[in-house]
């Protein structure tokens, strides 16, 4: 990045985030309703169209939970009583040749409610596209106060000097606007114009396993899968067939030259042709490479991707490096760094419950350097632990320990006063 002036700025807010990706979009509410002023920076006009990234795991609707908005995540995704088997089949009309059952998200929530000892987590996962992720999260950005959402505005520079960080954008119209903040968030994806001023590279592995990505709608291909509901149909030519959240619009991974014709060879994988109208939307290749995130100053960067396009640069995964390896929500990672933005200015205390006898307190511990680290100003006047926490909640999770009812009572009153005492 170059250094220079913020003077003249378009638009000044606290934070410039650049990319509306599902991550670029969370942190983007997240930090606006926790007081933070940004704007949000998209090249693209309107959302992508195509099915990418569609499976948000555990973390990552639990943040949305705490966002309010798990359920109209749940809602826009695979339905939850629909199994999330894998099957292996020669066609789709045969009967499968193995089947590996995973559950739904509702025995998955019958398994949570039936758990007490805290080792389930609050939210099972969810698969639902990144093309219906995308919209939903830009309404709600739209309707958050303390953010400016601007689509069609692609980043091509940025500089930096001792106020902070100013973002050149080019408009779909054509124009050219500046946006000044005091720090800026690269979530542009794997190509990120960001990343690359930074001088990051891209590490980890690439070109592994180069696809075609076939894009479909079929109104009754679902039904009509004799191998029953499922997620993914494993065919014995090594294409892999993903059924969206929709169960209408489907994308077939093959290792065929992208030259090959898919409508044929979706039929054949068919196998049936009882007037299934089929629509092909796009075929396109795709390749996997997975970075890191990096801090630079006043700059972050994740530029993202578990799984980036060889073609677009385009996010196809929501989890940092593999989901398979590690599980991690990409999510996740930028909610973790939306702290580290919020730290410098935030008052914290540190409660917590264990269902065994010490955890908590190893557990607050173990946060209080990670705070200090953050920059935030700990309050440090009380602590509060409860041990054994499962009986002294009920099965809704409310609290109805009279004893601890009282004892966070009168922790919360302390660190009002805290915060009230704090210069602002």
């Amino acid at each position: 990045m170059t250094i220079g002036s913020s003077a003249g700025a378009d638009l000044e807010v606290h934070v410039v985030i650049v990319g509306a990706g599902p991550s670029g979009l969370t942190t983007a509410i997240d930090l606006a309703r926790r007081g933070v002023s940004c704007a949000l920076l998209e090249r693209r006009p309107v959302p992508a169209p195509w099915p990418k990234a569609d499976r948000a795991n555990a973390r990552t609707m639990e943040i949305y939970r705490r966002m309010g908005l798990a359920e109209r995540m749940r809602a826009a995704g695979y339905p939850a009583v629909n199994p999330m088997d894998v099957f292996v089949v020669e066609r789709l009309c045969d009967p499968p040749v193995a089947r590996l059952p995973y559950p739904s998200v509702q025995s998955s929530r019958e398994r949570i409610a039936a758990t007490r000892d805290g080792s389930e987590p609050l939210e099972p996962y969810q698969l639902v596209s990144q093309n219906a992720i995308e919209p939903l999260l830009k309404s709600v950005a739209e309707e958050t106060p303390n953010l400016v959402v601007r689509y069609g505005w692609e980043a091509v520079a940025a500089s930096q000097d001792d106020d902070g960080v100013t973002v050149t954008a080019q408009t779909s119209d054509g124009e050219e606007r500046r946006v000044a903040g005091r720090y800026l968030i690269g979530a542009d994806g794997g190509r990120s114009t960001i990343r690359r001023g930074l001088g990051i590279k891209l590490s980890g592995w690439s070109g592994d396993r180069d696809l075609v990505q076939v894009v479909f709608r079929s109104d009754e291909l679902y039904e009509q899968i004799v191998a029953g509901p499922g997620r993914h149909y494993m065919f014995i030519d090594g294409s892999m067939l993903v059924a969206q959240g929709s169960r209408t619009e489907f994308t077939l991974h093959s290792q065929l030259p992208a030259d090959t014709d898919f409508g044929v060879l979706i039929r054949e994988l068919i196998g049936t042709d009882s007037g299934l109208l089929v629509r092909i939307d796009a075929a396109r290749a795709i390749s996997g490479r997975s970075t890191l995130t990096f801090q630079a100053g006043q700059e972050f960067s994740n530029s993202a991707a578990a799984f980036a396009s060889s073609q677009s640069g385009e996010v196809l995964g929501l989890s940092t490096q593999s989901a398979q390896q590690t599980g991690a929500p990409f999510v996740n990672r930028f909610t973790t760094l939306s702290w580290n933005v919020i730290g410098t200015r935030s008052d914290f205390a540190v409660i917590g419950a264990w269902p065994g006898g010490s955890g908590t307190s190893l557990g607050q511990t173990a946060w209080l350097p990670v705070l200090r680290t953050l920059g935030t100003v700990p309050w440090f006047g009380a602590r509060l632990m409860v041990s054994r926490a499962q009986g002294v909640f009920d099965a809704a999770g409310a609290l109805t320990d009279a004893t601890v009812e009282g004892q966070l009572r009168k922790f919360l009153e302390g660190f009002v006063a805290f915060i009230k005492s704090q210069p602002r």
